[in-house]
């Protein structure tokens, strides 16, 4: 008798969460949704963050600073209120040798973002990765 109280009970409690966080259309966090679908937020602003701490983690005085050229796609996820993952290709390209040589890079970038509305303030970069040719 005890038991079957118990699994009533569970399931109650299961069916109640499921059923409160299907109405509220709670986002799923395994879904990634390409920035050409968002609209308000920019894109840009976050890939400048992450060029930004990823030459900030170079040594001092490095002549291979990246520079963002453009953001080519990606990939935003929502991962809890208002906080979001970004995965994005940019272009990069470093002024590196003597005269106007430019050498153009693609890089796989992950940043997590919190308030993406505003530009995306809390900015946290994850991973910063060259996409080979």
């Amino acid at each position: 008798m005890r038991a079957s109280v118990v699994v009533v009970l569970v399931t109650v409690l299961f069916a109640t969460v499921f059923l409160s966080a299907s109405s509220l259309k709670l986002p799923v966090a395994k879904e990634w949704k390409p920035i050409k679908d968002l609209r308000g937020v920019d894109v840009t602003a976050v890939a400048e963050a992450a060029v930004k701490q990823f030459n900030g983690k170079l040594p001092s005085g490095s002549k291979e600073q990246l520079k963002l050229k453009s953001v080519e796609n990606g990939d935003v996820k929502v991962v809890g209120d208002g906080k979001f993952v970004y995965r994005l290709h940019l272009m990069t390209y470093t002024n590196c040798g003597v005269g106007p040589s430019k050498k153009a890079q693609l890089y796989e970038v992950v940043v997590g973002v919190a308030d993406a509305k505003s530009g995306g303030k809390m900015k946290q970069l994850l991973a910063f990765l060259p996409v080979l040719n």
